[in-house]
């Protein structure tokens, strides 16, 4: 019994660095719109997500709702999918982000606003794409 323990104990030993950069998450990845995208106005730079923020208080599928379980650690830029360009078509990168959908930034911002957890930004300078410094809003 004893021995059983032990192992069971080495093993978790060993395991835990592995487990752990499974759910290795960076703190902040900054989203940059496609070269064939045009930019919505000359002031919209790439966004300074907050994704480690985020990662602790949503499950990874809210965001990469295509993504399974297995694909912890590896999942796919949303720009693999979301690829088309301009802001009309559904698959288009901006419209992953600005969506009503639940898994998009704007939907599920609006989404907690409703259900009363929290005010995240939904309005385009307070939050994602900041004036820069001197800009009026």
């Amino acid at each position: 019994m004893r021995s059983a323990i032990r192992w069971g104990l080495l093993t978790l030993v060993l395991l835990s660095p592995a487990l752990a950069a499974a759910y290795d998450v960076p703190k902040e990845i900054e989203i940059k719109r496609p070269v064939k995208n045009k930019p919505v106005a000359s002031w919209v730079g790439p966004v300074k997500f907050p994704h480690g923020f985020h990662a602790i208080h949503n499950p990874c599928k809210a965001c990469h709702h295509e993504e399974s379980d297995k694909s912890l650690g590896s999942f796919l830029p949303c720009s693999q999918c979301h690829n088309k360009p301009g802001d009309a078509e559904q698959m288009s990168f901006y419209r992953a982000w600005h969506n009503d959908k639940a898994y998009s930034c704007m939907g599920c911002h609006r989404q907690k606003r409703l259900l009363k957890q929290g005010e995240p930004p939904i309005s385009c300078t307070r939050g994602c794409h900041p004036l820069p410094t001197g800009g009026a809003q």
